[in-house]
C-alpha cells in the first residue's frame, strides 16, 4: 500500500529543484507553489510587466494541490441562499457567475500553456437524505431563477410524499424520479437518499496540472519569472511601502506580496505601523482524510457528494467520491477516491502531509463504503491513503484581494468548495488588481473579514 496521494505518485517531474538566490528585489513575491500561487503568477505575468519571485516551502504542487480528491467543482461550502442573506443577492449571484465562468478560464489556460494533463468534465450529483437538505437546495435554485446561468432541477424521489410538503413556490425547480434511478445516479444502494442535484463537475490531477504550468512559466518568462523551492518563509514584515521576507538563506524586499498558502504556514507576520493583518487571525485548519482504490475495469468518470441523515448543518463534513481513469504502471485503471472524515488542527499547529493517518478516519470511510456504496470494485484494503489540509475563513468563503490596511499585501487563500476553480478565479482577479484595473465589489473582498459578526 502507498501511504501518500495518488496525484503525487503520478508526479514524475524531470526538472531539478529551483532555487532563486539572485533576484532579491522582485516587483512582486508570491508565497505558495500550489495551484493558487502558480495561477496567480500566470495572470500577473500576462497582465503586467512585473518580475515575479514565487516561493514554495516544499516543492511545487506538493501541498494541498497534491493532496485532494481530484475534483473540479464550482460550488460553495455554504448554501448560496445563506450567503445571500449575509452579502445580499446581487453580490452573491455575481460570485456564483464568476465561478461558473471560470470553467472557460481553465480551458483558456490549458490552451494557452499547451497543457496535456487531462481535465474531464461530466454531470456529477449531490445526494440528499433529509427534507431540510433538499429545501436548502431549492432555496438556492429559487435565488438563481433570474440568473444568467440556468441550473438543473432537483431530482426528487417520486415514491415519497415529500412533493406535497414542499412549498408550491419551489415546485418549478423539481423533477420527479423513480427510486431505483435515483440510487443508480448516486451509485448507492442505500435507501436513505431521497433527492439528488445534478451539476457540472470535473476531475484532474491538479498536481500534474500545476507542475506543467510552472514549466510553461519558466520557459515563457525566463527573465521575469523566478521560482525558489524548498524555501520556507520564516518572517514577513509589512509596511505601507515595502514588504520584507526572511527565509533561511536570504532577505527579500518587494513592493508587493501575495499570500497563496491557505493560511496554514508557520511564519511570523508583523506590520508597521501596528495594524491588524488578516492572514494570521482568520484561517482555521482542517485535515481531510481520503482513501483510493484501484481496479482494472475501466468505467466513466463521476463525482458525488453524499449528505447523510447525520448531516444536520449545511457546513457539517460530508462524504465525497471521485471515480476517474488513472494511469498506474503500464496500464490504465479506474481509481475510486472516497473522503469525508475531518480533523481540526489546534491554532498554529503545523501540518505535515507525512503525518500519521488517523485510524479512526479509515474506519469511518470503511463504514461509509459498506453502508452507502454499490461499487463492486471497492476492496477491504485501499491502494492509497492520504490526507490534505483545508484552510477556512470564518465566512467559509475564499479571501481574494488586498489587505484593507496594507494594499501592497494581497490574499488568494481560504477554501470554498474544492479549490481549483476558486483559485483560478482569484488569480485572474489579482492579476487585474496588480495591473491597476478597477475591481467591482465582491463577497471575496477582504473588508468582509473585519465584520465583527465573525
Amino acid at each position: 500500500m502507498v501511504y501518500r496521494s495518488p496525484w503525487i505518485v503520478q508526479l514524475k517531474r524531470s526538472r531539478p529543484i529551483q532555487k532563486a538566490h539572485s533576484l532579491l528585489h522582485p516587483d512582486c513575491v508570491v508565497v505558495g507553489g500550489g495551484i493558487a500561487g502558480v495561477v496567480t503568477a500566470y495572470f500577473i505575468l500576462r497582465q503586467t510587466s512585473h518580475t515575479i519571485l514565487l516561493l514554495e516551502a516544499d516543492r511545487v504542487a506538493h501541498g494541498a494541490t497534491g493532496h485532494n480528491a481530484g475534483q473540479v467543482v464550482s460550488y460553495f461550502e455554504r448554501p448560496l441562499h445563506d450567503i445571500a442573506s449575509q452579502f445580499g443577492a446581487p453580490l452573491t449571484l455575481d460570485a456564483y457567475h464568476h465561478l461558473q465562468e471560470t470553467w472557460g478560464v481553465l480551458d483558456d489556460i490549458i490552451t494557452t500553456a499547451h497543457l496535456r494533463t487531462p481535465v474531464t468534465t461530466f454531470t456529477g450529483y449531490a445526494g440528499y437524505s433529509t427534507y431540510h437538505q433538499l429545501l436548502n437546495q431549492l432555496k438556492t435554485l429559487h435565488l438563481l431563477r433570474d440568473s444568467k446561468t440556468t441550473p438543473e432541477n432537483l431530482l426528487l424521489l417520486k415514491e415519497s410524499d415529500l412533493h406535497g410538503k414542499i412549498p408550491s413556490l419551489y415546485h418549478p425547480y423539481i423533477s420527479l424520479i423513480k427510486h431505483q434511478e435515483l440510487l443508480q445516479l448516486l451509485g448507492t444502494g442505500n435507501s436513505q437518499y431521497i433527492a439528488a442535484f445534478p451539476e457540472k463537475k470535473g476531475c484532474t490531477n491538479s498536481s500534474l496540472l500545476t507542475e506543467e504550468l510552472v514549466g510553461y512559466l519558466l520557459s515563457t518568462y525566463p527573465e521575469r519569472f523566478h521560482l525558489s523551492e524548498l524555501t520556507p518563509v520564516k518572517r514577513i514584515l509589512v509596511t505601507p511601502t515595502q514588504i520584507t521576507l526572511s527565509t533561511p538563506d536570504q532577505i527579500i524586499k518587494t513592493p508587493s506580496l501575495i499570500l497563496c498558502t491557505n493560511g496554514y504556514t508557520t511564519y511570523q507576520i508583523d506590520a508597521e505601523p501596528l495594524k491588524p493583518v488578516l492572514q494570521r487571525f482568520h484561517i482555521t485548519s482542517t485535515v481531510g482524510y481520503m482513501n483510493g482504490y484501484l481496479d482494472t475495469t475501466l468505467k466513466p468518470p463521476t463525482a458525488t457528494q453524499y449528505f447523510t441523515t447525520q448531516n444536520i448543518s449545511p457546513i457539517d463534513p460530508y462524504y465525497y467520491l471521485t471515480r476517474r481513469i488513472y494511469e498506474h504502471g503500464r496500464h490504465a485503471h479506474t481509481l475510486l477516491c472516497i473522503g469525508g472524515p475531518e480533523h481540526h488542527l489546534p491554532q498554529d499547529q503545523p501540518y505535515s502531509p507525512h503525518a500519521q493517518y488517523l485510524p479512526n478516519a479509515h474506519h469511518e470511510i470503511d463504514a461509509f463504503i459498506h453502508t452507502t456504496s454499490s461499487y463492486p470494485l471497492i476492496k477491504t484494503t485501499p491502494d492509497f491513503k492520504w490526507h490534505g489540509l483545508m484552510g477556512y475563513t470564518p465566512t467559509m468563503i475564499r479571501l481574494i484581494g488586498p489587505d484593507p490596511h496594507y494594499p501592497n499585501l494581497s490574499y488568494n487563500l481560504g477554501c470554498n468548495g474544492v479549490g481549483i476553480l476558486p483559485s483560478i478565479y482569484a488569480g485572474k482577479r489579482l492579476g487585474n488588481y496588480l495591473a491597476g484595473r478597477s475591481l467591482k465589489p465582491s463577497i471575496f473582498d477582504t473588508k468582509f473579514m473585519n465584520n465583527k459578526e465573525f
